[in-house]
């Protein structure tokens, strides 16, 4: 059996305007006692599971890199003792800029860290400071520059778009110096405001302003311009690589391939069964996972198209069929026909795989399929 697995670190310097993850500020003094908590949840789960094989790991949060060199090395040490490491294991850490050194980058690639994820977002330090980011964009440079510096060559940088008061210039211009800096995989996300964050107050009350679904989806296709020049291929809808540094891990998730999620609110896959921990203060006080559920055949099926979708590959359509019977394959096949005509989707093979222009109408398009089963 193989699982890759997240381990989620909740300690933040602050929480960013936009963000609604499992996070927190203020409470990094409590890291010692949650890597053992993570820890003794990895020990309870090889006694059910066994020394499963790990093909990857990533680290993510929160800000992972607020942990000390020697605590990151920890967790890391912790599993791969519990659990057989693949020889070519891919292991990423999320980082922010300004929370790393060229000590603790060095330290943590002999631990295993051979990839790197920084949170820029933005190259303008006007819309960092308006996302309450606490980095500027010389930070980000300095920081992948100490990572390929420490031996970490497969770095990733996020950025997003659609925010408060970012032109079409502004976003063309952050992936423009994204890549100058001679990274090797780029992440792009559309903001999305969610209830009860910062800025989804301010847009509430009217003070700040969000460019527009057309609007997002023009500044995407400028920025798909500028990446194709430069060689680097879209593998999903908002990830892009240059070949053979897409990410092995979230390839994971859109695969459907078991994962096991450790610490505060993660989330898992397992043989099957989806379960995820209880929140920080719930966590450490010993609470476990939620109750276990069993993922019926459709909703694996629904999952499987939605998922696979998401990458530039396709739907594999004999894998699917094999799945879930050549009915229902038929079906969507039957669909897609449609899809294509209109030049949203297209065939390869055996992978059934939407344009760039149907990446831009995805969740539309999954309706439609899903209608039709």
């Amino acid at each position: 059996m193989k699982a890759s697995i997240y381990v989620h670190v909740p300690f933040c310097a602050s929480k960013c305007a936009y963000c609604d993850f499992e996070s927190y500020a203020g409470k990094l003094a409590y890291a010692d006692e949650y890597i053992a908590r993570v820890l003794d949840e990895a020990k309870r789960a090889k006694t059910e599971y066994g020394a499963f094989g790990v093909p990857s790991v990533f680290i993510g949060g929160g800000t992972p890199s607020l942990l000390s060199k020697e605590q990151i090395g920890r967790i890391l040490g912790g599993l791969s003792d519990l659990f057989a490491f693949d020889k070519e294991i891919e292991i990423t850490m999320e980082a922010n800029p300004g929370t790393v050194d060229g000590e603790k980058l060095s330290y943590i690639r002999k631990a295993g860290v051979n990839r790197i994820s920084f949170g820029a977002q933005a190259a303008q330090d006007v819309i960092l400071s308006s996302l309450e980011r606490i980095h500027k964009w010389v930070d980000v440079e300095e920081a992948v520059s100490k990572a390929q510096d420490a031996g970490i060559d497969n770095i990733n940088v996020d950025l997003m778009y659609a925010l408060p008061g970012q032109t079409m210039d502004d976003f063309v211009s952050s992936v423009q110096k994204a890549l100058d800096l001679n990274i090797r995989h780029l992440s792009m996300y559309s903001l999305i405001l969610e209830e009860g964050t910062k800025l989804f107050e301010r847009a509430e009350r009217g003070e700040v302003t969000i460019p527009g679904d057309d609007e997002s989806v023009s500044m995407q296709e400028r920025a798909i311009e500028e990446i194709e020049k430069r060689c680097m291929k879209r593998y999903e809808i908002s990830n892009y690589a240059y070949p053979g540094y897409e990410c092995r891990h979230n390839i994971v998730y859109w695969t459907r391939k078991n994962y096991l999620g450790l610490g505060s609110g993660a989330h898992s896959l397992m043989n099957e069964a989806r379960f995820f921990n209880p929140c920080f203060s719930s966590y450490m006080n010993g609470e476990g996972f939620g109750e276990r559920e069993m993922i019926s055949e459709y909703e694996r099926m629904e999952e499987t198209i939605m998922l696979e979708t998401r990458m530039t590959r396709g739907l594999d359509m004999e894998a699917f069929s094999k799945a879930f019977g050549n009915e229902r394959a038929q079906r969507v096949l039957k669909e897609a026909d449609e899809f294509i005509k209109a030049g949203f989707a297209e065939k390869n093979g055996s992978f059934l795989s939407f344009t760039r222009e149907g990446m831009n109408v995805q969740n539309a398009l999954i309706v439609k399929l899903l209608e039709k089963l």
